[in-house]
């Protein structure tokens, strides 16, 4: 660690956690337990996110262990010449659904499916699910932490994962604090004694860069900073 970093971060070492959500799904509907693969635009988003690892100092890859989110990994993998580990608990947070259908395509359609999702968000039974499940996700960041100290770790994960670790990171009481973008990166940086800070959410410079960005369903998301 540089005195530069040390004077703006402290002196604890820290692991930066580099969240990239993956890139933009085929849409499925009645499947049980859907675990789509990449559609083209989302193909070129994880093309370019690769481009973009491949200039940072990345020491390990993980990965969720559903189909999106390892496609998203793999040009990554192969540019840095790193394995991927897969860890379950990195998956996306489910209630049951047949389906899935990107956010941008369910308000566009007016699918009364979203407002039912929403409608259970408020339910009584949701903060007793949603922080188990932020729990599940906590763990598994630290436990990523502890195998790589020091390290610069990109995790390719969801939409559910990036809300958790963020949530983590300000202390928010809240469910919901951000909406990831479509392959975007969201930094994290955890000490060796467990600290949290939040340094970035929804970067989408490398998208920018790459045509597929711009038919991205999420072409109009900002880029913000902590």
């Amino acid at each position: 660690m540089t005195d530069l970093v040390k004077d703006i971060v402290g002196t604890s070492e820290f692991t930066e956690i580099l969240i990239v959500r993956h890139g933009l799904p085929v849409r499925v509907e009645n499947t049980p337990r859907p675990d789509p693969e990449l559609s083209p635009i989302g193909r070129g988003q994880a093309q370019a996110v690769g481009e973009w690892l491949a200039q940072e100092p990345i020491t390990a890859l993980y990965s969720s262990n559903m189909r999106r989110a390892a496609e998203t990994a793999s040009p990554a993998a192969r540019l840095l010449d790193l394995p991927v580990h897969v860890d379950a608990d990195l998956a996306e947070f489910e209630l049951g659904a047949d389906y899935y259908i990107p956010l941008e395509e369910m308000r566009a359609e007016q699918d009364p499916r979203l407002d039912r999702f929403r409608a259970w968000i408020d339910s009584p039974e949701a903060p007793a699910i949603l922080d188990g499940y932020q729990v599940r996700v906590v763990n598994a960041l630290e436990r990523i932490v502890a195998d790589n100290l020091g390290g610069v770790v990109a995790v390719f994960a969801h939409g559910g994962v990036v809300n958790a670790a963020a949530r983590k990171a300000l202390d928010h009481p809240g469910r919901s604090v951000v909406e990831a973008v479509y392959a975007s990166m969201t930094r994290i940086q955890i000490t060796a004694d467990l600290r949290w800070k939040l340094r970035s959410f929804n970067e989408i410079q490398h998208l920018r860069q790459s045509r597929p960005y711009a038919g991205s369903p999420s072409a109009t998301a900002r880029t913000r900073s902590m």
